[in-house]
């Protein structure tokens, strides 16, 4: 879905190592951003932008929750950057050695 909100701009910066023993990568969209009053729970399970509706999109907030589960499992962090109107970035960090100690 991430693919069909996109405004023309430039592509995403390349992903690369954020300090020893982790990998770092950041997607980008020239979207239509995330409130900052909405981006405390937007990686909350059934949790969209309040401004999701303009875009005339289906959803129902399960992408961004799925993607941090996914990164917290990897032992991971991800996070935003995001401004109205003008579209958002999102990290995630993972480490390169993992243990498969329960979490």
């Amino acid at each position: 879905m991430a693919i069909t909100n996109l405004r023309p701009g430039p592509p995403s910066p390349p992903a690369g190592g954020s300090g020893r023993g982790k990998f770092l990568f950041s997607i980008s969209d020239t979207g239509i951003g995330i409130p900052k009053k909405d981006q405390k729970y937007i990686f909350d399970k059934f949790r969209r932008g309040s401004n999701a509706e303009q875009m005339k999109k289906e959803g129902f907030g399960l992408g961004l929750y799925t993607a941090a589960k996914t990164t917290e499992l990897l032992r991971g962090k991800i996070w935003l950057e995001s401004e109205e109107d003008k579209g958002s970035i999102f990290y995630v960090e993972l480490p390169l050695e993992t243990s498969l100690a329960p979490l």
